[in-house]
């Protein structure tokens, strides 16, 4: 896998998946995920700065971007 998500070993097969596919967006109700979006956290951090070309929302507001 590319990703490690010492928070939560489960979700790294849907970052895992996102880098693979090319993805842009990842919508998640899960809190492990969306952190990785906090700028204030070293996790959102390091992980925005490895994988810039990735955006984690919730639902609602990966519709309202839509």
């Amino acid at each position: 896998h590319d990703f490690d998500l010492d928070r939560d070993k489960q979700d790294e097969v849907y970052i895992d998946l996102a880098l693979a596919t090319g993805a842009v967006y990842l919508t998640s109700r899960d809190r492990d995920l969306l952190d990785l979006m906090d700028k204030t956290t070293e996790s959102g951090r390091r992980f925005m700065e490895l994988f810039p070309e990735i955006l984690i929302l919730d639902p609602v507001d990966f519709l309202t971007r839509m």
